[in-house]
């Protein structure tokens, strides 16, 4: 779930930059490292919340260490580690995560997750080298 939602939003932030001007406003529930990705994506002046946090590691602990006040750079930077193993460079949706969310709301088990899914974007991306730019 936790994946779906990261994706979601890092997806909407993105092309809320490309698309147009508009303030987009997001709230998160928790103060901990998944929540962690609008913070660098706030106080680094980029949208690029997957690439900093996985390239950038004293950039992103020193985000952290704003918000996370009072953890030391060492706890920071282990807690960091395990979060960016799991971070994909191309924010594609979790399908297993989205069915666990459909069994959540009752939603017929004949339908796939693979059908509430559009990753059109996401795979331009990739088709066209954005992603392998990135990070180079």
């Amino acid at each position: 779930m936790k994946t779906l939602c990261f994706s979601v939003a890092v997806l909407l932030v993105s092309v809320s930059e490309w698309v147009c001007a508009e303030t987009l406003t997001l709230a998160h529930v928790a103060v901990n490292p998944s929540q962690g990705i609008f913070w660098v994506a706030k106080d680094s002046g980029i949208l690029a919340a997957i690439h900093y946090v996985k390239t950038n590691k004293a950039g992103t602990i020193r985000i952290f260490q704003k918000y996370m006040r009072g953890l030391s750079e060492e706890n920071l930077g282990t807690w960091l580690d395990d979060f960016r193993e799991g971070l994909r460079s191309v924010p594609y949706p979790d399908e297993e995560a989205l069915r666990a969310e459909l069994d959540q709301i009752g939603a017929p088990k004949s339908q796939s997750p693979a059908a509430f899914l559009n990753t059109t974007f996401l795979d331009e991306l990739k088709k066209n080298g954005f992603v392998d730019k990135l990070y180079r």
